[in-house]
């Protein structure tokens, strides 16, 4: 396939940009999001359980074969994440990880609102365009055990299942996207883009 075909499969040999930071620290915090597919104008959403694989620059997840996302995105294999900043992941307003609180021994709930100031002042919305590929044979499997070990509450929609597997098509089956571009909005309604062209380009590549 040509180097920017929709078809394009993740494990061939590609350059791709690192990911800028913002997207990165709140890849890393997060493990859920919204993934809207799309094909013969008839678009879906679902909430997935995902890991990002920085070394690789591709977001894991899996699912059932038996799926509308499954059957979408072998057909038409571009596709959207939402990924939001919600306060449970306690970013600081750096965007990264928060440093856990001491308990002073007097919780009077001022930590907990001071916390919540915090999130809400660093709160992000990003939205990344990709190509998502059913991952094949060892390439499925070692995404599948990163997938898994980052985690393992969700083991059940994880784990390969031989009773409904067959040669060659391992159930739940791993997708991999990887991001072209990135469209990050603050809670001011600010907004920044980012596209993997564009960095290329600002790195003199």
């Amino acid at each position: 396939s040509a180097p920017n075909s929709p078809n394009t499969p993740l494990s061939s040999a590609l350059i791709k940009p690192p990911l800028p930071p913002t997207v990165v620290r709140l890849l890393q915090a997060s493990q859920l999001c919204f993934l809207s597919t799309s094909f013969g104008n008839d678009p879906h959403l679902s909430l997935m359980n995902f890991t990002y694989y920085q070394e690789e620059e591709v977001v894991i997840m899996a699912t059932k074969r038996d799926t509308k996302k499954f059957r979408q995105i072998t057909r038409s294999n571009t596709v959207a994440l939402l990924i939001h900043d919600f306060p449970h992941l306690k970013l600081n307003e750096e965007g990264g990880p928060e440093s856990p609180r001491e308990d002073s021994g007097e919780n009077d709930g001022g930590g907990a609102a001071e916390g919540r100031a915090r999130s809400s002042s660093c709160t992000y919305s990003i939205t990344l365009n990709g190509i998502a590929e059913i991952a094949t044979g060892d390439f499925a499997e070692r995404l599948r055990g990163i997938h898994l070990k980052a985690n393992p509450d969700y083991a059940q929609f994880i784990q390969r299942n031989e009773e409904l597997s067959t040669a060659g098509k391992p159930s739940p089956a791993i997708v991999a996207v990887r991001i072209e571009s990135a469209r990050i909005c603050n809670f001011k309604d600010q907004v920044k883009h980012w596209n993997k062209g564009d960095a290329a380009k600002a790195r003199g590549e």
